[in-house]
């Protein structure tokens, strides 16, 4: 019975693992979720500028057969992120390169693009196994000249482009300060804006009709000298 459960120990493929060493990561933890696994943005470990190359070194403990992407997101929302390609070109049309088939410390270097200042850019580094995929984040900054106007201001998710802060949906003002409040159109007071253009449509109608009419009824006449005389033809006010 030990023979067998040593024979089937020896027999299972050792789950991969491999860390970002370079930037610092966010956390040393590999985790499963995409983007980040759930784990807050915290403090910048690398300050780069727009077009600078940057080297991202990663060390595998346990090798397995897969690749790697490499992405970089400009703001906190997970649609803007960006694939980079390494200055090798070694990557596939989607932006993958082999990564952790060999044990040991790789590095590739990676260009940031160029025109793009941010100070709270997140770096993505995706390690895609047979068994399972890794996400782990490095946060950074990328600006030019570190006198930027809103370097280091812009607030509630919001991050600093060309020397603006550039906010979310929910988010206004020139630092992302403000909550935008989308003002809300009352049913009751829209309902009371028909009416009232309906009751002056209709008046109007009715001044057409009585200006051209030739002759009113006498109910007619009783009601308009009663209610509203001016709109009575002059050789009709007094019967």
């Amino acid at each position: 019975m030990i023979v067998y459960l040593l024979i089937g120990l020896l027999s299972c493929e050792a789950f991969p693992e491999a860390y970002v060493v370079q930037p610092l990561p966010r956390s040393s933890i590999l985790t499963k979720s995409p983007p980040c696994g759930g784990i807050p943005k915290g403090k910048s470990h690398l300050l780069s500028e727009p077009g600078s190359l940057n080297p991202i070194s990663w060390e595998v403990i346990t090798p397995s057969t897969g690749k790697c992407s490499v992405k970089l997101s400009y703001g906190t929302d997970i649609s803007t992120y960006h694939t980079l390609v390494p200055t090798d070109n070694s990557t596939d049309i989607n932006g993958w390169f082999d990564c952790g088939d060999e044990k040991g410390l790789h590095s590739k270097i990676f260009m940031f693009p160029s025109g793009v200042s941010c100070d709270i850019c997140t770096l993505q580094w995706i390690w895609n196994t047979e068994l399972i995929t890794y996400y782990q984040c490095i946060d950074i900054e990328i600006i030019e000249g570190v006198d930027s106007a809103c370097y280091g201001k812009c607030k509630n998710g919001g991050y600093c482009s060309e020397g603006l802060c550039v906010c979310p949906n929910s988010w206004v003002g020139v630092y992302c300060e403000h909550e935008a409040k989308i003002e809300s159109v009352s049913i009751v007071n829209l309902f009371i804006a028909l009416m009232i253009l309906l009751f002056i449509a209709m008046l109007l109608l009715f001044i057409l009709f009585i200006r051209t009419k030739q002759k009113l009824t006498e109910t007619e006449k009783l009601f308009l000298r009663r209610f509203c005389p001016c709109l009575l033809p002059q050789d009709q006010i007094i019967n």
